[in-house]
C-alpha cells in the first residue's frame, strides 16, 4: 500500500531542503507526495521520486513508473479532498522551465470550473513568489487532512500491491 502513516521520524530529501514526515501525505516505494510550502490554490502539492534526480529525462524506467502512480493517485485524492473536477498537473523541468528546486517534482493543483478567469492562466500563478508561505504547522494539517483520502483512491483501485 502507500503509506500514509508510519512516517514518523523519516525525512524526505528535496533537492537540497529536508522535509519532515509531518509534511508528507502518501510514499510509495519510489516517490512520495506532499504539501506545498507556497500553494496558491487549496490542495496546491507535489509529487516526487525519493531518489535525488535533477531533471525528469534522467529518472529511471522503475522510478518514472513508480513517480505516475503516485501521480495519479494523489491527483485522484485531492480531487476527491477538494470536489474538484479537474487537476492541473505540471512539471518544470530544468531552470529555463521554471525549476526552483533541483529535484524532479510534479505539481498536482486540484481546479474548478471558473476558479481562474483563464484556465491557463494557473502557469502565471506558479511563478509569483507573493504567494504566501506556510507555517510546518499548516504544512502538518494539511497533510494530515489528505492521508485519508489518499487511503480511499488506494483501496478503490486496489493497488495494496503496488506500495510498500
Amino acid at each position: 500500500t502507500v503509506r500514509t502513516t508510519a512516517l514518523e521520524n523519516e525525512e524526505f530529501l528535496f533537492g537540497h531542503l529536508t522535509l519532515p514526515c509531518s509534511q508528507v501525505f502518501a510514499k510509495s516505494k519510489r516517490s512520495y507526495a506532499f504539501v506545498n510550502i507556497r500553494p496558491f490554490m487549496p490542495g496546491h502539492s507535489l509529487v516526487s521520486p525519493l531518489r535525488v534526480v535533477k531533471r525528469y529525462r534522467d529518472m529511471s524506467a522503475e522510478d518514472l513508473a513508480d513517480f505516475s502512480a503516485l501521480l495519479q493517485v494523489t491527483a485522484e485524492a485531492l480531487e476527491l479532498k477538494y470536489g474538484a473536477t479537474a487537476s492541473t498537473i505540471v512539471i518544470q523541468d530544468g531552470k529555463a522551465a521554471g525549476q526552483t528546486i533541483e529535484h524532479v517534482h510534479a505539481h498536482v493543483i486540484p481546479r474548478h470550473e471558473g476558479d481562474l478567469p483563464n484556465p491557463d492562466s494557473i502557469y502565471d500563478e506558479l511563478e509569483k513568489p507573493s504567494n504566501r508561505q506556510w507555517t510546518k504547522e499548516e504544512m502538518a494539517v494539511a497533510a494530515s487532512e489528505t492521508r485519508p483520502f489518499v487511503e480511499k483512491v488506494i483501496a478503490k483501485r486496489q493497488l495494496g500491491g503496488f506500495f510498500p
